[in-house]
């Protein structure tokens, strides 16, 4: 029973079949006998159900292997090692387990690798996704360390700017006061005395006082708009007020002068503006300039605050846009107009840094523009990689059921790989359109359907039943249609047997049934109870092998050979007929 049972577990259900066959021959106990009986119906089911447990196997050794060729495209033997590796393995050992006929085991162990293949493929498409995202994040992180290392050196260079600016207007400013200077330097040197019988100096009127032309710089043109009113107030008063303080110093100047000099006395009876006039003038000409170069200065720090605030705006209009992009799988999906969006932005703080505001502004919403593009383009590709997924599941699913010999599997194989490397490259649309492809082809290379043939077994056990019945009736002309090869002496036999049989029972008990085209070969164990006319019972128990021929009228039973029969045990009378602890129905088991 040991050696029975170690067969059974390790699929060697016909080597289980003979040993137990082998054990009822020796009689052994109840209890044992019910144990072997039990165990070779298992074996002849088993038996019976090899060649399905043998197609199932296959089949998985062929789902183990797509699930391998897929995840070695998704590159698992590097970004999923361990997995690879167990998956390998169990492989290995579905194989070696199909190769010996354990197909239990075999499938079992077909699909776990499979299940290990699967979850390679998942981890290593995983850490690729991963190390695509970390790339985009370190892309994003150097792109953003480099803008504000150009912001930095921009307010570096804004503030040297806005130095160099204070000084330029503080050197124009200075410039402007010794320009005035000068004028009335010029103008002191070239006044000339008067009529010393004059004694007030007219003084000119508003419209007269301008200006000197030496006075008018740039900036000083500049600013005489905003000085004008000042300058005409103050010479509204100046000409009620200036006068001659030092008259007696001026005629006694006159008075020595050399007589070539008194012959001008008729042509300056006018005099110009005294000096106090023309100092006052220029401190109010230098009021009104400094008050211009004020009034500017506020103005334009209040433009360039205006400025700074809107480009403030507009950088964080962009990292906004770029981390909705980002959140989209835009470093992946759509990363040549993440890159664009990225040289915009630099682009933009290259331009802030040598305070060109316009053309950083438009650089920074083209930015803003190229990221919202690239997280448009990111949602869209992720549909269609969802749809490609769809698809390709799909085509799995017939892939499993395909033929591999048939004829469009080879081209459905075409189309995967293709698609594949499209889904690869992010084509995802053309990836779905192959790996419909590929499913229509899988979907045609089902496996041809095989002509019906009906099984004679059926047929040879009905040869069977219909001879244990012509025994057990006595019934020779349905003994003669069963047995073709039954001669006359073996007629006469028969006929001598039944004349001292009162009753026959017989009990066939198969192991194994062969079918070989037109010839088949039963094998099992026969028992036979008789009852003779005196009342004397007999038992006796024969291992048989039958062999069968197909002929114009169906299958018939030729050959009967019949070895180690027990010897007969007579019972006796009223005893009742012993039944065997495994007997089944008088018809032969299937």
């Amino acid at each position: 029973m040991r050696e029975a049972r170690a067969a059974h577990d390790a699929g060697a259900y016909a080597r289980c079949s003979e040993i137990l066959a082998g054990l009822a021959e020796l009689a052994p106990p109840p209890d044992m006998q019910a144990d072997a009986s039990r165990l070779r119906a298992d074996a002849e089911a088993a038996l019976e159900a090899l060649p399905r447990a043998r197609d199932v196997a296959r089949a998985t050794l062929q789902r183990a292997e797509d699930a391998q060729r897929i995840a070695e495209a998704a590159d698992a033997p590097r970004q999923a090692l361990s997995l690879w590796d167990a998956a390998e393995r169990k492989l290995a050992e579905g194989r070696a387990a199909l190769g010996a006929e354990r197909y239990a085991h075999g499938e079992a162990e077909l699909e776990h690798a499979q299940q290990l293949f699967e979850q390679a493929e998942a981890s290593a498409r995983a850490a690729s996704a991963a190390a695509a995202a970390r790339r985009a994040n370190e892309l994003a992180a150097e792109a953003a360390r480099a803008a504000a290392a150009e912001r930095l050196q921009a307010s570096e260079r804004g503030a040297r700017a806005e130095a160099t600016r204070a000084a330029d207007h503080q050197t124009q400013l200075n410039v402007a006061i010794r320009d005035v200077g000068a004028v009335m330097a010029a103008e002191t040197s070239d006044i000339l005395v008067a009529d010393p019988e004059a004694t007030m100096i007219e003084t000119p009127t508003t419209a007269e006082v301008a200006v000197p032309v030496a006075v008018r710089t740039p900036v000083v043109a500049a600013a005489s708009e905003v000085a004008a009113p000042l300058v005409e107030s103050a010479m509204a008063g100046a000409a009620q007020t200036i006068a001659m303080p030092a008259a007696a110093k001026t005629i006694a100047s006159y008075r020595r002068l050399p007589p070539s000099a008194l012959t001008l006395r008729a042509s300056y009876r006018r005099l110009r503006p005294n000096v106090p006039a023309l100092r006052y003038l220029a401190l109010v000409a230098v009021a009104g300039i400094a008050l211009a170069l004020v009034v500017w200065r506020v103005e334009t720090v209040r433009a360039s605050k205006h400025t700074k605030e809107t480009l403030d705006h507009l950088r964080r209009t962009v990292t906004a846009a770029r981390e909705q992009a980002l959140k989209a799988e835009a470093g992946r999906l759509a990363l040549d107009v993440l890159a664009a969006g990225q040289a915009k932005a630099s682009e933009g703080d290259r331009f802030t840094a040598s305070q060109n505001m316009t053309a950083a502004g438009q650089a920074y919403e083209e930015a803003a523009e190229r990221y919202r593009e690239a997280e448009r383009l990111a949602q869209t590709k992720q549909q269609q990689r969802n749809e490609a997924d769809t698809t390709r599941a799909r085509m799995v699913t017939a892939k499993q059921r395909a033929q591999p010999g048939a004829e469009d599997f080879a081209g459905a194989l075409v189309h995967e790989r293709q698609a594949t490397s499209q889904y690869e490259r992010l084509a995802f649309m053309e990836a779905a359109t192959s790996f419909q492809a590929a499913a229509e082809l899988f979907s045609k290379a089902l496996p041809k359907p095989q002509p019906v043939v009906q099984d004679p077994r059926a047929d040879i056990r009905t040869v069977l039943n219909d001879y244990v019945r012509a025994v057990e009736t006595k019934n020779l002309d349905l003994l003669r249609r069963v047995r073709t090869c039954f001669t006359d002496d073996d007629l006469q036999h028969v006929r001598a047997a039944n004349d001292i049989i009162r009753s026959h029972k017989v009990e066939l008990r198969v192991y194994e049934l062969t079918v070989a085209g037109e010839e088949a070969q039963a094998l099992g164990r026969r028992e036979d109870f008789v009852l003779l006319t005196n009342g004397q019972q007999l038992r006796t128990e024969t291992r048989f092998t039958y062999t069968f021929k197909h002929g114009p009228r169906g299958w018939a039973l030729c050959e009967l050979r019949e070895s180690d029969p027990r010897p007969a045990r007579p019972q006796a009378p009223g005893d009742p007929t012993p039944r065997h602890a495994e007997s089944a129905p008088r018809s032969a088991k299937p």
